[in-house]
């Protein structure tokens, strides 16, 4: 069973997120996807060594 959102009821995305724009969740979602993109953007910068840490 798919899980839904408990404002809209739509059903939710993979990562249980959703993708309602008239939602109040959905600020929430774009909140959480803007810090899993500059996560990944961070991730990235140090795997390749260009981080400009210590």
């Amino acid at each position: 069973m798919k899980k839904r959102c408990v404002f809209c009821h739509k059903v939710l995305d993979e990562k249980g997120r959703c993708q309602n724009k008239a939602c109040p969740d959905y600020i929430r979602t774009q909140i959480l996807e803007k810090a899993d993109k500059e996560a990944a953007n961070a991730d990235s910068a140090t795997a390749d060594g260009t981080s400009s840490g210590k």
